[in-house]
């Protein structure tokens, strides 16, 4: 009798995904410009996580703002933006918030850490917030194990470790060159550090030295939200034959670092990057000509040497002079990606 109820409640979850994955857009709305959509769907408590250039036109995804904790049957939005018709905007919908039924995860419940929060303000001990938490949240474990990590890293986040320019200094200085360590982080170079507008430190390990003789090209990216203190942060290295990243830490900027410590190498841009503020001017092209336009952008970034990328450039240009209403687009791209920025 049990397996048999098991099995009716199996069925009929399947049946209802199939229903709900099955379910088409509705149109909740219409614009006549994308700043009014957008202001629109500011309304709906959802957030956007996907841009899709279609063969007709753009179309922006939204989802639950709040679809990690609430997975059932997830709300979503999508602002249709035609080529061919811009005073026409579609809000399309499927679905309906359902905020009852929480996502499982190992971590404690938001209005618990909430609690937690307040309390730690508060200056309680452990015990207390314990105590405390257990009125609050009769019904509801607290695993000793998962409230002992929150309450640290809440106090570590309100009450970050704080490092002196001389303790950083002295970092730097006890981690020097040792022969007999293949991978501990060690440091060639650093700046005087004096203060936190003035570092440079270089880290790095003797494999990856090593390792980056072997080719002629580097791989470079920064970031600095994710840092200490929003520091910038630059990783290059070189990949392998397995296609296996080598690193190589850094701090500085990337176009600065390449004007002065590499001057006559060549920067390459990032194509991801390219190619998407390509796209953004696709409405410079008309709607039936702009896949074969794409195709040829792309087949251009193929080119692996500079003289045929030359001659492909020279005959892209020979044949989309025969569209005069490319003219603008043609404009924008010779000037933007081929006489200011032609390598990528």
């Amino acid at each position: 009798m049990c397996i048999r109820n098991n099995n009716d409640k199996i069925e009929k979850f399947l049946r209802n995904s199939a229903n709900v994955s099955r379910e088409e857009y509705k149109v909740l709305n219409t614009a006549k410009t994308l700043d009014e959509a957008n202001a629109l769907v500011q309304q709906l408590d959802v957030s956007k996580y996907r841009t899709s250039d279609l063969r007709d036109g753009t179309k922006y995804s939204y989802r639950c703002r709040y679809y990690r904790k609430y997975t059932l049957r997830r709300y979503e939005v999508q602002i249709y933006v035609p080529d061919n018709e811009f005073t026409m905007i579609k809000l399309m919908y499927k679905n309906a918030h359902c905020h009852e039924q929480r996502n499982v995860t190992g971590r404690l419940h938001s209005p618990i850490r909430e609690s937690d929060n307040k309390y730690i303000k508060c200056q309680l001990t452990q015990g207390q917030i314990k105590n405390a938490l257990s009125i609050d949240y009769p019904n509801i474990p607290l695993p000793i194990n998962q409230l002992t990590n929150l309450i640290n890293y809440t106090r570590r986040r309100d009450n970050p470790e704080i490092f002196s320019v001389y303790d950083f200094n002295r970092w730097c200085m006890n981690h020097n060159y040792d022969d007999n360590l293949l991978y501990s982080t060690f440091v060639p170079y650093y700046h005087s550090i004096k203060n936190i507008d003035d570092i440079f430190v270089f880290f790095t390990t003797k494999q990856l030295i090593q390792q980056i003789q072997f080719t002629a090209l580097l791989q470079v990216d920064a970031t600095y939200k994710h840092t200490w203190n929003n520091l910038p942060l630059l990783v290059f290295g070189s990949s392998d034959a397995d296609r296996h990243f080598l690193s190589v830490w850094n701090r500085f900027g990337i176009t600065k670092a390449q004007q002065e410590v590499f001057p006559q190498a060549k920067r390459l841009m990032c194509w991801a990057h390219t190619v998407s503020k390509i796209r953004e001017h696709r409405k410079l092209v008309p709607a039936d000509k702009w896949n074969e336009v794409d195709s040829d952008i792309h087949n251009l970034q193929l080119c692996f040497s500079d003289n045929i990328f030359n001659c492909a450039v020279s005959l892209l240009k020979l044949e989309w002079d025969n569209y005069p209403l490319m003219k603008q687009f043609q404009k924008y791209f010779f000037n933007e990606w081929i006489k200011k920025i032609p390598v990528w």
